[in-house]
């Protein structure tokens, strides 16, 4: 049902954990023309590269959740003089769409040496990875593959994170309805998998759509200082207003926006109509309500999803 259940973790090179989160440097001399971004394949295209440049690693993590906007969001702060995405929005060193695909081959062209994928201008002060799905890697209910050298999802694979990216590092999270995370996976079709009184989600949905058995876990490791919590309903609304938070939390200068480049940059829009009956089922199920009130708890956020109490 799900392409992300097919979700692989990558291992580390000794290059990437021998820097546990440091700055990498690579001067070069000369100027560089600006990239052009591919929005199918969610990479920059590069283009002569004749300025100086230089290697940083990720500071910054869009952690989740997919069809949050993540792509329109990436691409709005990808246009501050100060920050970038590196050669792609989605680098999936740590996670993978499927276990046959290694996202980090030919397809993107991209080296297999993490903090490499992030060669920017040197006037570049913090790179952001917003890899959709990197914030179930603390779920430890969560049925994805891993390798044999790479820790399952929960506690072992957040403190692998930190211990590559550091300490320091700030997460993002933009929240949505799970129930229109699900009805947007390019998987389904009408509401057949969508929870209804005669179609009960699987497991697997469940460790995917409970945020807050994946968010307990980066809690554990990270600070409360060190997340934003984002609702999708108001980045939709006021965009220019969530970036200027966005923008205050990354510790750069504030941006305004124009109309022409606050215009939604994601793929991928479903026609898929759910009916109040079948998100009223989802989110009245004891196990909805649960996950639902943990998440507030956490997060100190009122989710006032359709359906929901």
């Amino acid at each position: 049902m799900w392409k992300l259940l097919g979700l692989a973790l990558f291992g580390f090179g000794q290059a990437e954990t021998a820097c546990s989160g440091q700055v990498l440097l690579q001067a070069k001399a000369g100027r560089r023309e600006p990239d052009q971004f591919d929005l199918n394949k969610q990479c920059y295209i590069p283009r002569n590269r004749t300025s100086c440049t230089k290697t940083l690693q990720p500071s910054i993590v869009l952690a989740g959740l997919p069809h949050s906007g993540s792509t329109s969001l990436a691409v709005f702060l990808g246009q501050h003089p100060s920050l970038s995405m590196g050669k792609c929005k989605e680098h999936h060193y740590w996670t993978l769409i499927n276990s046959s695909l290694h996202w980090n081959s030919s397809n993107h062209g991209l080296s297999t040496d993490y903090p490499f994928q992030f060669e920017v201008d040197c006037e570049i002060n913090h790179t952001f990875d917003a890899t959709p799905g990197m914030f179930w890697l603390g779920n430890p209910s969560a049925n994805l593959i891993t390798r044999p050298d790479f820790p399952r999802p929960g506690k072992a694979a957040i403190q692998k994170i930190k211990d590559v990216l550091g300490a320091d590092l700030r997460i993002v999270m933009v929240i949505r309805d799970p129930v229109d995370v699900l009805k947007h996976d390019e998987m389904g079709t009408g509401n057949k998998w969508i929870p209804s009184g005669t179609n009960y989600p699987s497991e697997q949905t469940w460790s995917f759509m409970c945020y807050a058995s994946s968010l307990e876990n980066w809690l554990a490791f990270y600070p409360r200082s060190n997340f934003l919590f984002v609702k999708f309903e108001e980045f939709e609304s006021n965009q220019q207003g969530t970036l200027d938070e966005l923008l205050n939390f990354m510790g750069v200068a504030p941006r305004e926006y124009s109309e022409e480049e606050l215009t939604a940059q994601g793929r991928r829009r479903s026609s898929v109509v759910i009916s109040k009956s079948n998100r009223s089922y989802f989110h009245s199920m004891p196990r909805s309500k649960s996950c639902k009130e943990r998440l507030e708890n956490l997060t100190g956020l009122k989710f006032d999803w359709e359906g929901s109490e």
